[in-house]
């Protein structure tokens, strides 16, 4: 696998980390409350989707257990209608399937670098 592959899953990973970094020990309405704590999960979570549409289909193919489709649809969501992102929504995402998905990822960089 090439190293390319290797850094996007390192920093897909990096963005898991600093999605969650804001919502972690905090509740519901502390975080939609904190402008800022919101602001910087939205922005993780578009870079994770971002960076999810430069993985080649082979490779997604390979771990079909990853929410590519979801990844890209939500990063989409929020660029292209930020004022129709739910709250709720991006609270789940960042409580339920992040933790997941930095699970899988972490498998995935194991699996693609021989550790």
């Amino acid at each position: 696998m090439s190293n390319k592959s290797i850094v996007v899953f390192e920093k897909m990973l990096k963005y898991c980390d600093d999605a969650v970094k804001y919502s972690a020990n905090r509740s519901y309405d502390e975080f939609v409350h904190n402008e800022l704590h919101l602001i910087f999960s939205v922005f993780a979570l578009s870079q994770l989707g971002e960076l999810a549409s430069k993985v080649d289909r082979s490779i997604c193919a390979r771990y079909p257990q990853i929410p590519w489709q979801a990844m890209r649809g939500i990063r989409n969501h929020i660029v292209h209608d930020y004022d129709g992102v739910q709250f709720k929504t991006l609270w789940d995402v960042l409580t339920k399937n992040i933790p997941e998905l930095r699970i899988q990822l972490k498998q995935v960089i194991i699996a693609l670098t021989g550790e």
